[in-house]
């Protein structure tokens, strides 16, 4: 005796079972699990609102900038060597390892945005930090604290005690000072 409909539903399950193994087994990289990398972005202005960190400014402040970051009681300098690099080529002095601070550096963007830039790789869960971004020669000092719940990728940051959405400034800095 034929049982047509028999070998319809097991052609059926088969597809069924295809299709839903092709999509779970596609993308196995759970973005909660993968280390987190955060970068805290510092954007430099003149009175006008032009990047001082773009070479093609006059008088912008690449390489001449006096910049640092505390950060657990130990100072960094800014690093500016990936001003000789390819754009996007961060060249982070201070390791990569799980949990490592990444110190300061010059990070190059296509267009007219070139920034400062710190940050953390791989902080875990929830997490905050507090550090410091100084500019002496400007007697500029900017306390910086940082949380951040993994869990609805909330930041909630204040410098000098005011409440900001993202991890971006932009300081305004005038010849006079």
């Amino acid at each position: 005796m034929k049982r047509p409909y028999l070998y319809a539903s097991l052609l059926l399950t088969v597809i069924l079972a295809s299709f839903s193994l092709a999509f779970t087994s596609c993308n196995d990289d759970d973005p909660d699990d993968k280390p987190l990398n955060t970068y805290f972005e510092i954007n430099l202005v003149n009175e006008e609102g032009k990047n001082l960190l773009d070479p093609t400014v006059p008088g912008n402040l690449v390489g001449t900038l006096q910049a640092n970051i505390v950060y657990n009681g130990t100072t960094y300098d800014v690093n500016w060597d990936e001003a000789a690099e390819n754009a996007g080529a961060c060249n982070r002095p201070y390791g990569t390892t799980s949990g490592s601070f990444l110190g300061l550096w010059y990070e190059i963007h296509s267009g007219s945005k070139n920034n400062l830039q710190t940050g953390f790789y791989n902080l875990g869960n929830d997490w905050q930090v507090n550090f410091t971004i100084n500019l002496p020669q400007y007697d500029k000092k900017f306390d910086v604290d940082w949380k951040f719940i993994k869990a609805s990728r909330q930041n909630v940051i204040t410098v000098n005690g005011t409440a900001i959405s993202t991890p971006e400034i932009t300081i305004e800095l005038s010849e006079q000072e």
